[in-house]
């Protein structure tokens, strides 16, 4: 009677690896490589061309269980990663950071809600692949996006004739005073635009003088000195003597719903004193 006993586990080293070898592959890089056994051990040749040319690349990875290698290939030289090429990843990456500032500057959102947790789950959700930058990058982006904006506008208004200026001053609950400029125009295609030149802050004290050089710089900075022919605003003094007396060729017109307030704040404070007359 044969005692003798088979061993429990397989002794050659070679057998392992030829059963490993025999695992089905599931890697997104297989459909790049083809699969070749040397020397026991299992490789993976790159079957695409080299990047711009139709020579063979055949560039050769020890797998040993890690496809890292070849991923850090096609990635490097071939410009392909899992969700296809690398360059189209990084323009699908740009168009959602546009419209991420789209949303965040049409929706008056502040730069943190970027940073929100409830915010970034919902994205997640929508598209996982997107890296959704933080505050700082967001405003890295809408600092590029109007650099980029400047210009296109500065080229449109080469192309207009005239434009009319609306203007307002106010004064923050920091006591900062801002100066807003809106310009409008007709374009080619007879279509009015809009467009806000500028929100700056208006150094103190207000007068006509500081107005005045406030519009103009602004002015300069878009090529408009000669292109403005009315400006309107409220009815405050300051800003009347600026645009009548000191900005030479230019019309002033009142705002009318500043008038119309004006004046029907009037009436129902003489009504008001009329009233308490006979009270």
């Amino acid at each position: 009677m044969d005692n003798s006993q088979e061993p429990v586990g397989n002794s050659n080293p070679s057998v392992d690896r030829r059963r490993s070898i025999g695992r089905p592959k599931s890697s997104w890089i297989w459909k790049y490589f083809d699969s070749e056994i040397r020397d026991d051990y299992k490789w993976a040749i790159c079957k695409l061309d080299k990047l711009g040319t139709d020579i063979p690349c055949k560039k050769g990875y020890k797998t040993g269980g890690s496809t890292k290698n070849c991923i850090d290939h096609l990635l490097n030289k071939h410009n392909l990663c899992s969700d296809g090429s690398k360059d189209d990843q990084e323009a699908r990456q740009l168009e959602l950071h546009q419209y991420l500032v789209d949303f965040i500057l049409n929706t008056s959102q502040p730069l943190r809600v970027v940073e929100n947790m409830y915010f970034r789950q919902l994205i997640q959700q929508l598209d996982s692949a997107f890296n959704i930058p933080d505050s700082k990058s967001v405003k890295a982006i809408i600092h590029r996006a109007y650099n980029y904006t400047f210009e296109a506008i500065v080229k449109l208004l080469q192309s207009i004739t005239s434009v009319y200026l609306t203007l307002d001053l106010w004064t923050a609950r920091s006591n900062y005073g801002y100066l807003g400029i809106t310009c409008s125009f007709l374009d080619q295609e007879y279509k009015l635009n809009e467009i806000a030149l500028t929100v700056s802050h208006l150094r103190y004290p207000h007068t006509s003088e500081n107005i005045k050089d406030a519009i103009n710089e602004v002015l300069e900075k878009w090529n408009l000195q000669t292109k403005v022919f009315s400006i309107t605003t409220d009815n405050g003094s300051n800003v009347k003597n600026c645009v009548k007396e000191k900005l030479e060729g230019i019309e002033w017109h009142p705002c009318a719903a500043h008038t119309f307030t004006v004046k029907f704040l009037e009436m129902l404070c003489k009504r008001s004193a009329n009233c308490s007359e006979f009270s």
